[in-house]
Formats: C-alpha cells, sequence, structure tokens
C-alpha cells in the first residue's frame, strides 16, 4: 500500500472533525453559561432599580401633599428659571413626617 491510501486519508480527517466538534460543544457550553450568569446577576438588580424608583416615586408624593399650595403653583405659573418646579426638594416642602407602613 502506498502512504497516500484513501484509508489513511479518512483516518487523518476523522480526528478533526471530533476535534472541531468538541470545540464548538465547548464553545456553546460555555456561551451557555455566561448567559446563564448574566441572567442571574441581573435579575436582583432589576428589582432594586424597580424598589429604589417606587421609594423615590412615594417620596415625590409625599413632598407633594406636604405642599399641597404647590400643586396650584405649578399649574398657574409660566415655566421660568426660578418656578417653583426648579426649586431643591428642601426649599419647597417643609419637614415630611416618616410613613409608619
Amino acid at each position: 500500500m502506498s502512504p497516500t491510501s484513501p484509508v489513511r486519508r479518512r483516518r487523518l480527517g476523522l480526528p478533526r472533525r471530533v476535534f472541531s466538534q468538541v470545540l464548538l460543544m465547548q464553545l456553546a457550553i460555555a456561551a451557555g453559561v455566561a448567559v446563564l450568569a448574566t441572567g442571574l446577576f441581573l435579575a436582583p438588580l432589576s428589582d432594586q432599580l424597580d424598589d429604589q424608583a417606587m421609594r423615590r416615586a412615594l417620596a415625590i408624593a409625599q413632598t407633594t401633599a406636604a405642599r399641597p399650595q404647590l400643586a396650584e403653583d405649578l399649574r398657574s405659573s409660566r415655566p421660568r428659571a426660578t418656578g417653583p418646579s426648579s426649586r431643591k426638594p428642601t426649599e419647597s416642602a417643609g419637614p415630611v413626617a416618616p410613613s409608619t407602613s
């Protein structure tokens, strides 16, 4: 038999195919683990952001409730740099009682 027989060529081609399949499988597993880890990391972060937004909205509502004239001031005045909405929260409202809930 000569060194370039079809049987010898096929044996050399088979390991290359197996190696490429193993490499592709490893890449697929690594990508899956990366996607899973990212999802597990971002899920609690989303809950924290929702909680922060809820607390901020509640603080705005409490500030507005502490000064009922604020809504009327906003409706009746024209927008300007020194208007009621441009004041800092400590300037526009008095102390807000903490909620008991």
